[in-house]
């Protein structure tokens, strides 16, 4: 089992036990981002450098989340990276600071991993805009993922666990 495939709880105690760094874990995960979201397109936008670079041990007191990857929808602002809300009115804006919920996560220790697709408004039945596109169902790439957080549902499937992308992991 690849770290990426693990659960929250799994994770943090194999970390709490040295046997998984946080690097390990956040590398792990870019690796199956990369390997399967250009059949799907649910994180619209990723820095990996920049998760690697939060996932170094700083010495720092561990919070709860400690080193758990995080996807956040693009309605949410995460510094650095543009919330669209899946409009082209919004296409440049970008984010000059996190949204009070994302500085709260990540003073747990949560480290964003990136931003996930969503309708225009995250208002209809299918994830698709005219900023990103459309989600693929990760179960029927020919299908759309269904709903406003179609995006951050199709991360979930990442895992191998969750038999998702059409035999991308098989």
């Amino acid at each position: 089992m690849e770290a990426c495939d693990l659960n929250a709880t799994e994770a943090r105690r194999l970390m709490a036990r040295k046997s998984l760094s946080v690097t390990e874990l956040a590398q792990s995960c870019i690796d199956r981002m990369n390997l399967v979201n250009h059949a799907v397109n649910a994180i619209i936008r990723s820095d990996s450098e920049d998760l690697l670079n939060q996932a170094i041990d700083k010495g720092q007191p561990l919070g709860s989340l400690h080193g758990l990857p995080l996807s956040v929808k693009d309605m949410v602002d995460l510094t650095g990276f543009p919330t669209t809300f899946g409009s082209t009115l919004f296409k440049d804006n970008m984010a000059t600071s996190d949204d009070p919920m994302i500085a709260l996560l990540r003073s747990a220790g949560a480290l964003p991993l990136g931003k996930t697709n969503n309708p225009e408004w995250s208002a209809g039945g299918n994830t698709r805009n005219a900023v990103y596109g459309v989600t693929a169902n990760p179960f029927d790439v020919t299908r759309s993922a269904a709903g406003s957080s179609g995006g951050s549902a199709v991360v979930f499937t990442f895992s191998k666990r969750r038999r998702g992308f059409y035999g991308v992991l098989k």
